[in-house]
């Protein structure tokens, strides 16, 4: 039977040809014909012979384009198959290579001095595995290989995880299950929505003169204060904590200030003021009481006779007006007291029975308290200028300049990001790339687009992730922006005027080399070049960045990454028509038109359930770039 090798079968035909006669795998060192074909090398590495019985060499066809198949006689077996991979060619993995056809990954080449294995890069090489749960990939024995991202989020309540294509995967175990939340303050900890809940100990050791806290790593503390107390204790006052005990600094002395009562304490009822036998007084009230707050009260108890001598005491001129009432020659009266809220943008006035009020006003000049601001006038209570001339001074921070931006192929790794969390990757713009790549490029190449990525408070962890335009500093006009670290200038309008914030600050992690930022509730302009006069604004909803970088000590020097989001279907069509119709190969209706069908929505931007964007997914690269100013 004649048997016709298929490159479906290649691999189960080298695992027969690799075999010696008792199974084990061996490589022919030579052709057992002793024949060179034109053409073929016939090293010991390039030779595979088996016991694969055939009559011609068409029986050994293995359809690979990089081998010579040959039916030859082998002593005490008869005719088998035998292989031979042509000369400058190498057969790798079950695939033809040309000599000099790179890895995928990076650690090396064809070489077809060894034809079945991968060679030329020294172990450590830099390379890239394509695989975002990995960092510092090297090439170790021809094979690229790294660390492993720890995915880990510190979550007894998820199960963390790595997906090649998305990166950290965190999903969250049974509500209900025991977790345990590493803090020494709570207690039968469960996990709800993913996160480990628990009760709150009590740390209440049921003394007033402790102050009672706790720490998540050390638990209850109990600590003395010396705050007011109550001993318990009737006739004691002021009671005060002293080396976690509550005691009394005096007697109370019951004095109710009314000579027409005998003032005593009992330690049950406390204090008791009992009426006198006086001729002063009816019961418990002086005969000589005029109710005057300014009159000191005095009867004379053998006469009976009143006198009244005035004072300067605190009183109450029922005026909400006056502040700090005293009496003065028999008199209650105050100060006038100050409406003034100190906004110049209120009329304030009093009213004696309820006091200050304020009134705003909608015209007239007043003062916002800056000196770089203009036309400052009141409106609706508040001083409202403009500042366009306040121009703060921005302190940067580690920063990276992207050199090269392009949109992705299609929804394969490396090439679109899963904006909508379902799990696939998305990239409906994807089209365009025909269209846009190029003059991105020159863009960026001729320096005329420039981003960067500011990495504020970086560490591992949380910090922020800022994106900014500028342009090149002129103080280093000449220095290369595709391959050099250049000094940049930040411009303005990527800052907020006042406070020089990024306006574009999106929150990030770091795990390792591994950086990803944004999400759902995020946002980025973006400017999209697609000729010398036309420039495409739009804003990227949902917005996301993944980005593995590379460090020295804790600066980037560089990333690899994908920016990704989707554009509202009403923001695409009205950047479109603000575009100049000369310049473009459509009229924009057309264009709209086109799009529609080219790319339709994908995205629910807004959670409405209705798909109103499309998605894109920008692949992008970055080197070292230095943020020295302003423009």
């Amino acid at each position: 039977m004649n048997l016709r090798l298929t490159t479906l079968f290649f691999g189960t035909v080298l695992l027969f040809a690799a075999c010696s006669d008792d199974g084990t795998p061996s490589k022919s060192p030579t052709n057992t014909n002793n024949t060179t074909d034109a053409g073929t090398d016939t090293s010991p590495d390039a030779q595979f012979t088996g016991v694969m019985r055939c009559e011609v060499d068409a029986d050994c066809d293995d359809s690979l384009a990089c081998t010579t198949d040959t039916c030859v006689e082998k002593p005490g077996e008869g005719k088998v198959c035998a292989w031979a991979v042509v000369a400058d060619t190498c057969l790798i993995d079950g695939v033809c290579r040309a000599s000099g056809d790179p890895d995928p990954s990076g650690c090396g080449a064809c070489d077809p001095a060894t034809p079945s294995t991968w060679s030329g890069a020294a172990d450590g090489t830099a390379c890239d595995d394509m695989n975002i749960c990995t960092f510092n990939t090297t090439c170790q024995a021809g094979v690229c290989a790294g660390e492993t991202v720890d995915c880990s989020d510190n979550n007894s309540c998820t199960l963390d995880s790595c997906d090649a294509a998305t990166g950290c995967v965190n999903v969250a175990q049974p509500d209900g299950n025991t977790c345990d939340d590493a803090s020494a303050c709570t207690e039968a900890e469960t996990c709800q929505a993913g996160e480990c809940v628990g009760a709150a100990v009590s740390c209440d050791d049921g003394n007033e003169c402790t102050d009672d806290t706790c720490d998540p790593a050390l638990g209850c503390a109990n600590t003395n204060n010396t705050a007011a107390c109550d001993d318990g204790d009737l006739c004691t006052a002021g009671d005060v904590c002293a080396d976690g005990v509550c005691a009394a600094t005096g007697p109370e002395t019951c004095d109710d200030g009314n000579a027409c009562t005998i003032d005593i304490c009992h330690e049950i009822a406390g204090c008791q003021h009992l009426p006198t036998n006086n001729p002063c007084c009816s019961g418990q009230v002086s005969i000589c009481d005029d109710a005057d707050p300014c009159t000191t009260d005095v009867c004379d108890p053998t006469t009976a006779e009143c006198s009244y001598a005035l004072n300067t005491a605190s009183c109450n001129d029922s005026n909400a007006c006056t502040e700090n009432d005293t009496c003065n020659a028999g008199t209650c009266t105050g100060s006038a007291r100050s409406c003034d809220d100190g906004n110049s943008c209120t009329t304030d006035t009093c009213n004696i029975n309820q006091g200050c009020f304020s009134t705003p006003v909608n015209a007239g000049t007043c003062d916002d308290g800056l000196a770089c601001s203009t036309g400052d006038s009141c409106m609706a209570g508040v001083c409202v200028a403009n500042t366009t001339q306040c121009l703060c001074t921005p302190t940067f921070t580690d920063a990276s300049k992207i050199n090269s931006l392009s949109l992705g192929n299609g929804t394969a790794v490396g090439e679109a990001l899963d904006i909508d969390g379902d799990g696939d990757r998305d990239n409906a713009l994807s089209p365009l790339g025909t269209f846009v790549n190029q003059p991105l490029t020159d863009s960026l190449v001729d320096g005329s687009l420039v981003l960067m990525f500011e990495y504020i408070g970086f560490q591992p962890g949380q910090f922020t992730l800022a994106l900014l335009t500028g342009e090149v500093d002129p103080a280093n006009s000449t220095c290369n922006v595709q391959t050099a670290t250049c000094n940049y200038l930040a411009d303005r309008s990527s800052l907020d005027p006042l406070s020089c914030a990024p306006v574009v600050a999106l929150p990030a992690t770091r795990t390792g080399n591994f950086v990803a930022g944004g999400g759902p509730n995020t946002s980025v302009p973006i400017s999209i070049p697609l000729n010398a006069t036309n420039v495409l604004n739009v804003t990227l909803y949902k917005a996301r960045v993944e980005q593995t970088v590379t460090l020295s000590g804790t600066n980037v020097t560089g990333f690899t990454g994908i920016l990704a989001g989707a554009v509202t279907e009403t923001d695409l069509n009205a950047a479109i028509n603000a575009l100049d119709p000369a310049a473009l190969p459509l009229p924009p209706a057309q264009l709209i038109s086109l799009l529609g069908t080219l790319a339709p929505n994908d995205i629910d931007s807004d959670g409405n359930g209705s798909l109103d964007a499309k998605s894109i997914g920008l692949k992008i690269g970055g080197i070292d770039g230095n943020l020295t100013g302003v423009k």
